[in-house]
């Protein structure tokens, strides 16, 4: 699981993606409505968070998408 904020600051320190952060929770947003990831809530530090994980549909299109 991870958070979408996670995921910005991934694309934009490891691969220079200049991308907002808003950009970002709705392409996530539109991930989950396709079904290919899905909320999960995660107790950080006393602290309810919710995070995404790829559903088994989404880890199938990866798998499909980067055979190689």
């Amino acid at each position: 699981p991870i958070h979408p904020y996670a995921v910005w600051k991934y694309l934009k320190e490891g691969y220079g993606v200049d991308i907002s952060v808003k950009t970002v929770y709705l392409h996530v947003r539109k991930l989950e409505e396709m079904g290919l990831v899905e909320r999960v809530a995660v107790d950080s530090s006393g602290r309810l968070r919710v995070m995404y994980a790829a559903t088994d549909m989404g880890y199938e299109l990866l798998q499909h998408t980067y055979q190689g």
